[in-house]
């Protein structure tokens, strides 16, 4: 028997949006603070670690980990993206204000 290998083996899924940390709603200081109470409570973690570089490894970790449980993920494209027609609209009304101005 021949080893038969399909299409849908070999396609790799397409991810149509990569996910990211809301590191933006760290902006406000209820969030802010949390986060650094977090990582003040896992911060014996960096001070077990023996080499420079596995410091800064386990401090990005615990960084990372903070603000994953803080302020969590992206879930899926923008909403409000500016269309081109819309972005040359807004760019020739500021420069004719500023011409305006001048």
């Amino acid at each position: 028997m021949a080893n038969v290998i399909t299409n849908d083996a070999l396609r790799k899924k397409k991810r149509m949006h990569t996910p990211r940390l809301k590191e933006w709603k760290l902006r406000e200081l209820s969030v802010r603070q949390e986060f650094t109470w977090v990582v003040a409570e896992s911060k014996n973690e960096v001070f077990e670690t023996d080499s420079v570089k596995s410091k800064w490894n386990a401090m990005k970790e615990v960084w990372q980990k903070a603000a994953e449980q803080v302020c969590g993920w992206t879930k899926g494209l923008p909403r409000h993206s500016c269309m081109t027609w819309e972005a040359e609209g807004i760019r020739e009304d500021t420069q004719k204000d500023l011409v305006g101005l001048c």
